[in-house]
């Protein structure tokens, strides 16, 4: 039999994700905030939400997960099989001693979560008896914190947000570098990969501020917009270039003037162009009447400053807003009827500022609204890269189910969490146009998360022609269904150091491969291609749990 190429290995996984996925392919609304037992969570609070929307992220003071139980701790909610697995624990497990989640945050890929708490027993050393922000890798299993710019541990971190590609993060911190007073809070970007943090707040502009907030960065960790009273009592919002290492104000006024009120979260665009705010401020576009919140969107490349919608009725609360990764679509929690909910609640608003719509995405799956809060103006939605996926809070029972209290929904625009329709593809791999049959197949398959390219780290091309070894088919397989158990590693001889190695030994303990010498099977053989035959039994076994 011949080997399975890249080439048809897409059409396979968009064939196997929609047969996972039928059962649900009428809903359009679901409910995050549940147990995979039917346990439900009384009280919940931030969301975030993968690329795909297969994982949420979610803070809850219920027990979800067995053997866990009291405290407010982080969820990840598989949407696909309605697993629930608990992050805010140490590498070995123990769960969290304090409160965590005041603030979370997921990688693109939903591969790692990060969360605030001033919990002491997640990480070894933890000294400092106040917040740290802290990192849970659900491929290893590992849980880090963020570091200084030596290694150190620093005073306080809290507020972070995660790069799209869940390599730097962005915190507010005290003591995160030596001889900087500890009265000086500062905003961070820790590297990941390297294990130390950049003060970006350490130009001469932000020398003496203490009071900055809101913090939030761009898919590659290039840009990075924060809150800071440096320049007036009512905030500016920064847009920081850390390649040039220069900023612009994000928030400019009409004729320059001082500003009349706050701004509140704000939130900045995958691609670093565009960022969203919501104020009161009437100093911002003509015509705009006090008192009232709106969103504003701000383009860096133009410098121009626009008002959602353009001419519209502003909210009567903080609408909250946040970004797609191109900027093209604005979430945001909306309070008067003006998009035609009718009911008299706070309702989340999906705003497409390429053809000038809204959206009303709080609604049950008939259409009719909510019939409580949805989005609530003390919680940020969470939003997928392409705009077709929205996390929220809300008192609404969107599910028959749901017996009240404050939950987390998760709403699938194209009324589906099975294959995305060609064309809306938001990768582009250079070796893959529009004369290959498989284009849309391929295209799927990356925004899954499924596959990341095959020459890292750049990863832009997908190399259709190639054959699939047995070690990347592990990797696929284990994104595709979300493994997790490594069953302690080691389980195989030929594989130490594979770049593939995790995910062997999760597909092995799931019970999907079983080796490849028999009756031994102490080697995985991961460097040979797959055959038709061995993917039949993997595919079998893999739906059969």
């Amino acid at each position: 039999m011949k080997a399975v190429i890249r080439l048809g290995i897409g059409a396979v996984f968009v064939l196997v994700m929609g047969l996972m996925t039928a059962a649900v392919a009428d809903q359009s609304i679901n409910w995050v905030s549940v147990s995979a037992d039917g346990t439900e969570s009384g009280g919940s609070g931030h969301s975030a939400v993968s690329d795909n929307g297969r994982f949420v992220a979610f803070q809850s003071s219920d027990d979800l997960v067995p053997g866990y139980s009291g405290g407010t701790n982080v969820f990840v909610k598989d949407m696909q099989t309605g697993a629930v697995e608990i992050v805010s624990v140490s590498s070995n497990g123990v769960q969290a001693n304090d409160a965590a989640g005041q603030s979370l945050d997921m990688s693109d890929d939903g591969r790692y979560v990060i969360f605030h708490s001033e919990a002491t027993n997640l990480v070894p050393g933890d000294t400092n008896t106040d917040d740290d922000v802290f990192i849970r890798d659900r491929q290893t299993g590992s849980t880090t914190r963020v570091l200084g710019d030596a290694g150190q541990q620093g005073v306080r971190a809290h507020d972070g947000a995660i790069s799209g590609n869940g390599r730097y993060i962005v915190f507010l911190g005290l003591g995160f570098e030596d001889g900087q007073p500890l009265t000086v809070r500062g905003v961070y970007v820790f590297d990941r990969v390297a294990g130390t943090s950049e003060r970006v707040t350490d130009g001469v502009d932000f020398a003496g501020q203490t009071t900055y907030e809101n913090p939030a960065i761009s898919d590659d960790g290039r840009f990075v917009t924060f809150t800071t009273r440096e320049f007036n009592s009512n905030e500016d919002i920064i847009l920081f270039d850390r390649q040039t290492d220069t900023w612009k104000v994000a928030n400019p006024r009409l004729g320059g003037v001082a500003p009349n009120s706050r701004q509140n979260d704000t939130s900045i665009s995958g691609n670093g162009r565009f960022v969203a705010f919501g104020s009161p401020d009437s100093n911002y576009v003509a015509g705009d009447p006090a008192g009232t919140h709106d969103v504003f969107v701000y383009d860096s490349t133009s410098e121009a400053l626009e008002r959602i919608p353009a001419g519209g009725t502003a909210s009567n609360h903080w609408p909250r807003p946040e970004l797609s990764d191109s900027g093209r679509y604005v979430a945001f929690t909306f309070y008067n009827d003006t998009y035609g909910a009718a009911n008299g609640h706070d309702d989340m608003v999906l705003y497409d500022r390429q053809t000038d719509t809204p959206e009303v995405v709080s609604v049950f799956n008939d259409g009719s609204p909510g019939d409580n809060h949805s989005g609530l103006y003390l919680y940020q939605p969470t939003i997928s890269s392409d705009g077709r996926f929205v996390a929220f809070l809300t008192f609404t029972n969107f599910d028959a189910g749901d017996g009240g209290g404050l939950d987390v929904y998760l709403v699938d625009r194209e009324g589906t969490t099975g294959p995305a329709p060609g064309g809306a593809c938001t990768h582009d791999f250079s070796d893959v146009d529009g004369s290959n049959i498989f284009e849309d197949d391929i295209c799927w398959l990356a925004d899954q998360g499924i596959t990341r390219g095959c020459n890292p780290p750049s990863n832009t091309q997908f190399c259709p022609d190639d054959t699939v070894t047995r070690g990347q088919m592990a990797a696929f397989l284990v994104r595709a269904f979300g493994y997790t158990d490594n069953g302690g590693g080691n389980l195989f001889t030929d594989d130490n150091g594979n770049t593939f190695e995790a995910d062997i030994d999760r597909l092995g303990t799931a019970g999907v491969t079983r080796g490849c010498n028999p009756p031994s099977n102490t080697q995985f053989c991961p460097n040979d291609n797959v055959t038709r035959e061995q993917m039949a039994a993997f595919l079998r076994r893999a739906f059969e749990g």
